[in-house]
């Protein structure tokens, strides 16, 4: 019933480290698009793709940089354990700067940090 906005993808699947092949990303993000949606893409595993030298890893950034939020967790890799620790990247637009604003302020109403 509702009418969703986003579509998320993980560049790579946790725990096998499987990755999409880039012509079927390459189809989803151009029909995600199409469709207004806004891309949110989760790498927090981008590195740790089990078989390097299969499907390369390919990011929806890298084809659609201007509709694709990246995120990862830095918690497993670069902080101890129980600091929640993330980062978002957003598309140089201007929909990416009131995106961010809004996540900033939503963060700050929270208290988050």
């Amino acid at each position: 019933g509702g009418v969703p906005r986003v579509l998320l993808l993980s560049a790579a699947d946790d725990p096998t480290g499987t990755v999409a092949p880039p012509e079927l990303l390459h189809e989803v993000c151009e029909a995600a698009v199409a469709e207004g949606l806004l891309i949110v893409s989760d790498e927090t595993w981008r590195d740790t793709v089990h078989h390097p030298q299969g499907t390369v890893l390919l990011s929806p950034a890298e084809m659609s940089p201007e509709h694709v939020i990246v995120l990862s967790d830095l918690v497993s890799a670069f902080t101890p354990a129980g600091w929640p620790a993330a980062i978002a990247r957003f598309p140089a637009t201007e929909r990416g700067a009131e995106l961010r604003g809004r996540v900033l302020s939503l963060l700050a109403a929270v208290r988050s940090r």
